[in-house]
């Protein structure tokens, strides 16, 4: 048994000590199973983390433990945290591994706190793509848990402690207590020791609901934990969550069923069907085969999995039964069994007709996406809405043209709340409105989604940037791209997402926010970078504007932080901290004296952007808020929100004018206000944008699109620009 009041003065004289090639520099962490060093190897300088567990190993174990940990070497996934070296030190083990320096997504959600979807589903992502191909590999991992999802170097999400799944599993490890911690996650046939792949689902099933509810669905001993995991349904998220949709409820139910036959297929479709459920709530979870209709039944014991204590299994099958073929999309090293060929690489398999997310009422979804590897910070709720143009022909009565007459651009940005015209907040005036039957110009040179977009004020260009890494430049009347450009941090990363874009004022230079947490200035004329923006902390840039006068520069993260930066020289002047979550969207009023920023913690604010002094905060959202607008005469602001509204407020009193609630996808990604200020285009996950009047509210025009997370309109008002998860950046006529 592990004495920890022993261990405490032998982690002090293990700094300074020699494992292997690596020299222990500090403490890192400590667990049930192992303590976790910064080593530094003694000829190449490099750090890794050295993982040395507390099991003691016999003679037979440690060469059966060595083979194992042969094949967990061989796990070469973007999400998973690389095996480098292996050892044995006094019977005990010790694994190196990547140095992953921003700690584990324990950290950076501490136990009892609430997640946003929005990241649950990020998170989700990329672990299930590692689980996939663990699984592919007849790997199960078994110890699936916040502590063991480490932050990459590029804020990317890598899965940990394959190694210490397996110690566990040692005959000469037996101490219930230390493993107590992880029993919280254990499904009921893992509990019986009869894990599966589909154990690692439930126990990311209770990761998910832990980071939704803040809490845990079983508390208790040990014991009682573990009798709760058999036999006891889990809480219903609503009950602890009222915002919570049924269809995400639905989901993590699902993957958290007694029988492990009653899960999703895989760890994937799980994956995919969170995703699904989090875009649109009207989604529905088909039951699986022999689903129970009482919980506290008692499932089917689950047979023993044929395969060794190391939780190497046989080759799985699908429940068509064929063969398990692993996916992949970045040419991931696939290892084949021994005296075998070497398995497919192909795409993601078809949801099965048990497992299929479907609209109520419409057909069946076709086979989703592969998960991206930068998932992080994705934008989460993002759906197959797959079909093309006869789908959304057939759900939304795709017209043909547009009779709408033209409209003027008068500015008409005032409000009387007390006139005729004003509408009461949490309505809007009723209008018939028209559908445009094709894009002007359409711009096919992004190979991922779109997640913003911005026109050049001299009228003449559009910048867009995508999951593709890339920021393009194509003209606004032809849709022939002009250029393209990325991050160019050393070493460069070649998938890094372009999340936020803005053109200068003078119409030269665009302004790019990266996921590895840089801004950079690229002058499109010279096509040369002329300044980098970074911040200690690689926290993916989510919203980029200029000053008016193109000296000065914000950029907003995902670490709660608003930078305000001088153009000329670089230098970070000073740092705004007024939100508790991270910054979607900027704008800067037209007289260059506001900035507005929009936040995950559900407000706006407006600051002074000589001082970063807060002069208001607008609360009236109840969800995130992720986009911004000021009005021409800066007197009001347009915002929208994952609450599925667009609201209009004073941009002194923060009072609200008028609330705009058109939109029916349950989001809404963007917005923005017509120079001329008689109309705001905004854009959401009900695939389609919508042009509609600030004044009145009344919906002017439709245009049926994609889900959309960039909108902005051409300087004249002539326009408008859409860009969003079609890949497409199209240009509709706004007359």
């Amino acid at each position: 048994m592990y004495d920890k009041g022993a261990g405490m003065s032998q982690q002090l004289e293990r700094i300074g000590q020699r494992l292997g090639n690596y020299q222990l520099v500090r403490l890192l962490g400590e667990g049930g199973f192992a303590e976790v060093y910064l080593g530094e190897h003694l000829h190449l300088k490099t750090q890794a983390a050295v993982k040395l567990l507390h099991t003691r190993l016999s003679h037979d174990d440690i060469e059966g433990f060595r083979r194992e940990a042969q094949v967990i070497a061989q796990l070469i996934h973007p999400h998973i945290v690389r095996v480098l070296d292996f050892g044995v030190e006094g019977n005990a083990p010790y694994l190196v591994m990547d140095f992953a320096p921003y700690g584990t997504l324990r950290n950076r959600h501490p136990k009892g706190a609430r997640v946003p979807l929005y990241y649950v589903t990020a998170y989700v992502r990329q672990v299930a793509d590692a689980l996939y191909y663990a699984h592919s590999q007849r790997l199960i991992h078994r110890d699936i848990k916040p502590e063991n999802m480490l932050v990459g170097r590029n804020s990317e999400i890598l899965l940990s402690d394959f190694g210490i799944a397996l110690a566990s599993q040692s005959s000469s490890y037996q101490n219930t207590r230390d493993v107590a911690g992880t029993i919280a996650y254990m499904a009921p046939e893992q509990i019986q020791a009869h894990p599966r792949p589909a154990s690692d689902q439930y126990a990311l099933g209770i990761v998910v609901y832990e980071w939704l509810t803040g809490n845990r669905p079983f508390q208790g001993t040990y014991t009682e934990i573990a009798v709760k995991h058999t036999m006891v349904p889990p809480p219903p998220l609503r009950e602890q969550l009222l915002d919570i949709s049924q269809s995400v409820e639905d989901v993590v139910m699902r993957a958290l069923q007694k029988d492990p036959r009653q899960r999703f297929e895989d760890v994937h479709t799980f994956a995919i069907a969170l995703e699904q459920a989090s875009f649109n709530p009207n989604y529905r979870v088909a039951p699986g085969p022999g689903i129970l209709s009482n919980w506290g039944s008692t499932p089917a014991q689950p047979q023993p999995p044929a395969g060794n204590q190391y939780g190497i299994q046989p080759p799985l099958q699908q429940p068509n039964g064929q063969p398990f073929q692993p996916y992949s999309q970045y040419n991931t090293q696939v290892i084949p069994p021994a005296n075998s060929a070497p398995p497919v690489v192909s795409g993601p398999q078809p949801l099965s007709t048990h497992s299929r997310i479907m609209p109520s009422g419409q057909p069946p979804l076709q086979a989703p996406r592969r998960i991206s590897r930068r998932a992080l910070l994705a934008g989460g709720a993002i759906a197959a809405v797959a079909g093309g143009a006869a789908w959304l022909a057939a759900t939304h009565g795709l017209p043909g043209s547009s009779n709408s007459p033209q409209r003027s651009g008068t500015p008409t940005t005032s409000f009387n709340p007390g006139g005729s015209n004003a509408s009461t907040p949490g309505s809007t005036s009723t209008a018939t409105s028209s559908g445009t039957g094709s894009a002007l110009v359409t711009y096919q040179g992004h190979s991922d989604y779109i997640w913003a977009v911005d026109w050049s004020p001299d009228g003449t260009n559009i910048v867009t940037c995508s999951s593709d890494g890339t920021a393009q430049v194509w003209n606004a009347s032809t849709g022939e791209k002009l250029l393209s450009t990325r991050s160019h941090i050393s070493p460069a990363t070649s998938d890094d997402w372009a999340k936020a874009v803005r053109w200068s004022p003078n119409s030269k230079q665009i302004l790019t926010g990266f996921q590895d947490g840089t801004a950079e200035i690229f002058d499109t004329v010279s096509r040369q970078k002329i300044a980098s923006l970074s911040y200690d902390m690689p926290w993916t840039i989510e919203a980029v504007v200029w000053s008016p006068d193109g000296k000065y520069v914000v950029t907003g993260n995902f670490d709660n932080l608003a930078m305000v930066y001088s153009v000329a020289t670089g230098k970070l002047l000073y740092t705004y901290t007024g939100h508790s979550d991270s910054i979607n969207a900027l704008a800067w009023s037209h007289d260059g004296m506001r900035i507005v920023s929009g936040s995950s913690d559900g407000t706006a604010q407006v600051w002074r952007f000589s001082d970063g002094k807060t002069q208001l905060i607008y609360k009236a959202h109840k969800s995130d808020v992720r986009s911004v607008s000021w009005s021409p005469d800066d007197s009001a602001i347009v915002s929208g929100g994952w609450d599925g509204i667009a609201n209009i407020w004073d941009s002194v009193t923060g009072n609200t004018h008028l609330t705009y609630t058109k939109h029916t996808g349950g989001m809404v990604n963007a917005t923005a206000w017509s120079r001329q200020g008689k109309y705001i285009a905004s854009g959401g996950n009900d695939v389609n944008t919508h042009m509609w009047e600030a004044q009145s509210g009344n919906l002017i025009r439709t245009f049926y699109t994609y889900p959309i997370y960039g909108v902005a309109w051409s300087p004249d008002g002539s326009r408008i620009v859409t860009a969003g998860y079609n890949k497409l950046g199209q240009v509709w006529n706004a007359k």
